[in-house]
Formats: C-alpha cells, sequence, structure tokens
C-alpha cells in the first residue's frame, strides 16, 4: 500500500479479538520529500489562490500562509490549487494601523439628479 502525504488514524485488529480500543488517538504522518514548485495564480491582501505541483500530494495536503490556512480547491497527486485566506481582516487592520475610521462629507462635492440632462 502506498500512503500519499497526509495524516492517517490508526485501529489496530486481530483475527482473534477483534477491534482493539486505544486511550489515545493514534495518529501516522506522512510527509513525502521531493520538489514542489509553486505558481501564483492571482493573490493580494484580500485572498487569492496558489497552485502546488509536485508528486504524491495527499489529501492531507494544507498551505499556510501568515499562521493562516488555505483551503483546497482541487487536488490530485501531482497538483493542488489552494485558496489564499484573506491576510486584511478587523483584526490586522486593528493591530497594524492598517485603516483608519474616517467619515468623509461628500454633500458638497457630489452633485446629482434624477431625470436626464439635469
Amino acid at each position: 500500500m502506498t500512503l500519499n502525504t497526509g495524516k492517517y488514524g490508526l485501529r489496530l485488529y486481530d483475527d482473534v479479538y477483534g477491534w482493539y480500543s486505544t486511550t489515545t488517538a493514534s495518529f501516522l504522518t506522512v510527509s513525502k520529500s521531493g520538489v514542489y514548485s509553486v505558481t501564483t495564480i492571482q493573490t493580494s491582501f484580500n485572498g487569492g489562490a496558489v497552485t502546488v505541483t509536485g508528486s504524491d500530494i495527499g489529501d492531507g495536503a494544507i498551505l499556510k500562509i501568515n499562521g493562516l490556512t488555505g483551503t483546497v480547491i482541487s487536488r490530485t497527486a501531482t497538483k493542488a490549487i489552494f485558496n489564499i485566506p484573506v491576510l486584511i481582516t478587523p483584526v490586522t487592520q486593528t493591530s497594524f494601523n492598517l485603516a483608519k475610521n474616517k467619515t468623509i462629507d461628500i454633500g458638497s462635492t457630489v452633485t446629482w439628479g434624477d431625470s436626464p440632462g439635469w
């Protein structure tokens, strides 16, 4: 059996005694080494998508950027496309002073009408 990259739960079975129960969760993490390449398709502070190509990309493949986990859009054994998480959030705006609240008075600068040729 070949396991792709990912995290697998384990349970033990015996022909005589059946399934064993354990007091702790048992996991096997498979990490394949190889050459992977990343191609940015579209990205901004509002998110985007990126393609990762390589070999043995498994169901457990994840993408982390700035501690945020992206979701898988599509995946094969040799290619995965991930959503890039939004990097500008209310928390990052406040933490890094990226934006400030301001009221803009547009009454004196904007004209409008509701009939042709106003």
